[in-house]
């Protein structure tokens, strides 16, 4: 499929989060999951390690906590990694109308709090373990390193100074995970890779899980359909070929 958005007119397709939302969750400043616990070293880049790492916790999500200081530092310096699909050092000049859209819709994509108890709140996480989360987070910040997961000082920015963001972040994969296996006639095949007769498959219900170029930095928009364009043609030439064999 297609990821459709209009940032200048302010439409999302499907109730995405705006572009600039998608960019500040994936900052590689503080990650938290949804029990308000620390569980990776942000600064490890896009790509499967992230989302391996997201995709391990409860509900296949994580927030991404900044006070405004690291906001302000995006929209007016850039980001400091590559995210889904902005390169660095794009600054992020439309992140608070898009906060604000994001709020007014009642998107979970974006939440603000004038304080991390407040913040807790909002994202449904227990306020006391995130404020223990966020006070060893700075302490590290303060001293310049991590001591849970050594990750790089530069990406060490303290969440202090109100009000205070979650971005919302989830592991997603298009595809299918052990789909319909087939042949090269698109035709489908049993356990022992014989054609069962009459049957086919294409698309994404015959294809194997995307990952890096598509679900986790969007690099390569679209790319199932050309599978899904192909295998299809192929299916239908092959289940025309099987219907003319049996009127033989």
């Amino acid at each position: 499929g297609l990821f459709v958005d209009d940032a200048k007119s302010g439409a999302s397709f499907m109730g995405l989060p705006r572009p600039s939302i998608l960019a500040a969750a994936m900052s590689p400043y503080l990650w938290v999951n949804p029990h308000g616990v620390r569980f990776v070293d942000e600064g490890l880049g896009n790509g499967p390690y992230l989302a391996s790492a997201v995709s391990r916790q409860k509900n296949r999500t994580s927030f991404t906590i900044m006070d405004s200081n690291a906001k302000r530092h995006l929209q007016e310096n850039g980001l400091e990694l590559n995210t889904y699909m902005d390169v660095m050092p794009t600054k992020l000049g439309d992140l608070d109308n898009d906060i604000q859209a994001a709020l007014a819709e009642g998107n979970i994509s974006a939440q603000m709090g004038e304080s991390i108890e407040e913040l807790a709140a909002k994202i449904k996480i227990n306020p006391a373990t995130l404020q223990q989360t966020i006070d060893a987070y700075n302490a590290c910040c303060d001293k310049g390193h991590d001591d849970l997961f050594a990750k790089n000082p530069r990406f060490l920015r303290p969440v202090s100074t109100p009000p205070f963001y979650a971005f919302q972040c989830s592991a997603i994969g298009y595809g299918t995970i052990g789909g319909i296996k087939i042949n090269e006639r698109a035709e489908a095949v049993d356990k022992d890779c014989d054609s069962i007769p009459g049957l086919y498959a294409a698309g994404d219900c015959a294809a194997g899980t995307l990952t890096y170029d598509y679900p986790l930095v969007y690099i390569l928009w679209g790319c199932t359909l050309g599978f899904a364009v192909n295998s299809g043609r192929i299916a239908g030439e092959s289940s025309a070929a099987y219907i003319k064999s049996l009127s033989k």
